[in-house]
């Protein structure tokens, strides 16, 4: 217990601090990072960094929100082409629960005769030749449903690898 904090000693879960370098190489200061509790932090120039936090947490809820909210489904594929992010729509596209799907090889779910388009575009991106391909394709869900998707993608950064991010629409009404 403690005056300051109101009869309760705040406890930091998480701090993270990383240097901040121009480009003749010295230091101009840190980002530093602590578990949103409530905490100001301050930066190697003497800046409260508190506010930096609440506007990172109000962009994520911002952006989880656009993804929940969408009917497109927006799916990330790691380097070795697994589901690593899917938003709820794209899960229902896929014909899976959220949960269900994260990890899945999602060559998987591509319909056998299509799988050579979906690798093709993603080596098309690979080597910057196109770094953003639509295309459609069909796949298969869960339960064994064909359908035809009409899927944007780009290239992206995933852990410092090479990653896909695609916009999924379901087209099965159409011709694929």
């Amino acid at each position: 217990l403690d005056k300051e904090s109101a009869g309760f000693k705040p406890k930091v879960s998480a701090f993270q601090q990383q240097p901040i370098a121009h480009s003749s190489g010295s230091i101009g200061g840190a980002i530093n990072t602590i578990a949103p509790n409530g905490l100001t932090s301050k930066n190697a120039c003497g800046q409260a960094t508190s506010g930096y936090l609440v506007d990172v947490q109000r962009v994520k809820n911002y952006n989880n929100a656009v993804l929940e909210s969408m009917t497109n489904g927006v799916v990330t594929l790691d380097n070795d082409g697994q589901i690593v992010t899917c938003n709820a729509a794209g899960a229902a596209i896929l014909g899976y629960e959220e949960e269900a799907i994260l990890g899945k090889p999602y060559l998987d779910l591509v319909h056998p005769e299509d799988r050579e388009t979906v690798l093709g575009e993603y080596q098309a991106r690979l080597s910057a030749e196109r770094p953003a391909s639509r295309y459609s394709i069909r796949i298969v869900t869960k339960d064994g449903l064909e359908k035809c998707v009409f899927v944007s993608s780009a290239l992206i950064d995933w852990d410092g690898k090479p990653a896909t991010l695609a916009m999924l629409t379901d087209i099965t009404e159409q011709e694929c």
